[in-house]
């Protein structure tokens, strides 16, 4: 059985293929030496998998450290931005948004609306409707979207 995985060992095994050594790696992350050997150890281990040739002067990721450091970076990019979703869910905002727009409203002022939005809130999940004939009044009124742009 494989046990759990921390992100703490992830960032680990990210500092040591970015730094080139363990020793480099425990500078970069304030820590003793040993303790980030032990955490890839723990990693390998858990992993069931070598992640780094520690034959020669330097350690070197092996093809399946190559393809676990990826895999790493993605999981930990995940976290940040859940870590980061949470605070602005923290701060009052939504956890997502909803627009339902008439189709006759022009397209390149909502392109330009919906751009502003995703630079200001990257990870806002958005939910777009488009609706005719009074749909986007109906969405506000079932609370299936949180802001409706139609004409009158």
């Amino acid at each position: 059985m494989i046990e759990p995985l921390t992100l703490d060992q992830l960032r680990v095994l990210v500092a040591v293929a970015e730094a080139g050594s363990f020793s480099a790696a425990a500078r970069q992350l304030r820590r003793v030496q040993s303790a980030v050997s032990q955490s890839i150890q723990v990693l390998e281990n858990t992993l069931q998998l070598e992640l780094f040739d520690r034959s020669g002067k330097w350690p070197k990721l092996t093809e399946a450290g190559q393809a676990v450091v990826v895999d790493a970076r993605r999981l930990l990019r995940g976290a940040e931005a859940l870590r980061s979703r949470a605070g602005s869910m923290v701060d009052g905002l939504e956890p997502a948004l909803s627009l339902a727009i008439d189709p006759l409203f022009p397209s390149d002022v909502l392109m330009n609306a919906l751009h502003a939005v995703e630079a200001a809130f990257p990870g806002l999940p958005l939910t777009l409707f488009t609706e005719t004939f009074g749909g986007s009044e109906h969405r506000l009124r079932d609370r299936t979207a949180h802001v409706a742009i139609y004409s009158l």
